[in-house]
């Protein structure tokens, strides 16, 4: 293990070839260099939405970073300017200790009494609309209902209420408000099932094109949840539009340059996203124009053919991904999955070249990381090719079949 969380390299012992071999180079993120501006990304969000992101941050990242502590603060200073109680009961964690502080319980206690008032007078408006047997009178009472219980974090409550509202909708605009509030729902208590049913049916009741827009892309989100990472890439690289701040309750801008980027890594080859950046200037200009890292690494890999971004990006990236509310659980396999592509996009045009020269290319050592990795992605058929370690080459396709190989 190399100290500063860089790079490690793992090794097993072979019985069946009683040899000592070494696994492929995993990269790591580096908490000590991570810089991330979060606030950014975190202030375009709201409601519940904005609250997990912060205590993923919190929860994700070390005890003694610097980024749990501005994420803590930030997470305090969100709630004490909201009614959304609820929201303790539903995190686990250092986060769930760090809330638990007399501060945060005061808070707790003022804003329930305050928010139990209102309810209090939502449900007489809302049997007074009973009373009066006006279908869009009731409806609008239940739906007023699930934003409280929505705003008060009780999100079951919210739910139950919706769910009531429904049942007198009359018009497609009606069944959109109420589907994309079940989806924030369904979405904060982890059911993406549900979700993406909801959201499809948004998606097909879109009247405007802001509503088409912004529905694709949470439709993108959900299938990254799903790791359906070909679906979201599609989805997220062919957004022709901005989809604005009216959805901050469920995704921003940022996210969308984000965890599209991250999709188009994961899925698509490089001549697949040089054409879906070609094709539409628009995702770069808008939704990665926060995304610096992102930027410097397609400038770099994919439009320079310059792979030394690649280790620090991929750095970068593990650390990003260990705070990230979605995809903190699968960081590692994500980053792992993109530094395949990556080793065998640079190779997909030689037919042989020397560990030397890849070494250099991506400032890497030849014999604790290119070579392990190289390794581990021929004999997993990730890349096909023969290593001839004794003359310092891989080859590849023709000059492959043409040559022995030596043994690691």
């Amino acid at each position: 293990y190399q100290k500063g969380a860089s790079v490690v390299v793992r090794y097993k012992f072979d019985l069946s070839q009683d040899l000592f071999t070494r696994e492929s180079m995993k990269i790591e993120g580096n908490f000590d260099s991570f810089a991330w501006d979060f606030g950014s990304s975190v202030t375009q969000l709201s409601g519940m939405t904005r609250f997990l992101r912060l205590a993923s941050i919190y929860n994700n990242s070390p005890s003694n970073s610097g980024i749990r502590g501005h994420a803590g603060a930030a997470l305090v200073e969100a709630l004490l300017s909201s009614s959304c109680t609820g929201f303790r009961s539903r995190v686990a964690g250092d986060v769930s200790v760090f809330l638990a502080s007399p501060q945060i319980i005061n808070w707790e206690h003022e804003a329930d009494l305050r928010m139990t008032g209102v309810l209090s007078v939502l449900e007489q408006e809302l049997h007074q609309a009973k009373s009066s047997a006006i279908k869009d009178t009731i409806r609008s009472g239940y739906f007023n209902l699930s934003l409280h219980y929505i705003q008060w974090g009780r999100i079951e409550d919210a739910l139950k209420n919706l769910m009531k509202s429904r049942e007198f909708a009359s018009s497609s605009q009606h069944h959109i408000d109420i589907s994309l509030r079940l989806v924030s729902c369904y979405l904060d208590l982890g059911q993406l099932v549900n979700a993406a049913g909801f959201c499809t049916k948004i998606h097909d009741l879109a009247q405007d094109t802001a509503t088409l827009l912004r529905a694709k892309a949470l439709l993108g989100l959900l299938s990254l949840q799903e790791r359906s990472y070909s679906s979201s890439a599609s989805r997220f690289l062919a957004l022709d539009g901005d989809v604005g701040a009216d959805w901050s309750f469920l995704f921003s801008t940022s996210d969308v340059g984000f965890y599209g980027a991250v999709s188009a890594l994961l899925a698509q080859s490089l001549p697949q996203i040089i054409a879906s950046l070609a094709q539409n200037k628009l995702f770069q200009a808008v939704y990665l124009a926060d995304q610096p890292e992102m930027k410097n690494l397609i400038s770099g890999v994919y439009e320079r053919n310059d792979y030394r971004s690649v280790v620090p990006f991929l750095r970068w990236l593990h650390a990003r991904l260990t705070v990230d509310v979605h995809l903190h659980k699968s960081a590692a396999d994500i980053v792992q999955s993109i530094q395949d592509r990556l080793f065998a996009q640079y190779l997909e045009p030689f037919a042989s070249v020397t560990l030397q020269r890849l070494a250099d290319d991506f400032q890497l050592d030849v014999a604790t990381e290119v070579r392990p990795t190289l390794v581990e992605l021929v004999t997993t058929h990730k890349v096909a090719a023969r290593l001839d370690f004794r003359n310092g080459r891989i080859l590849r396709g023709a000059a492959a079949s043409s040559s022995s190989t030596s043994s690691a």
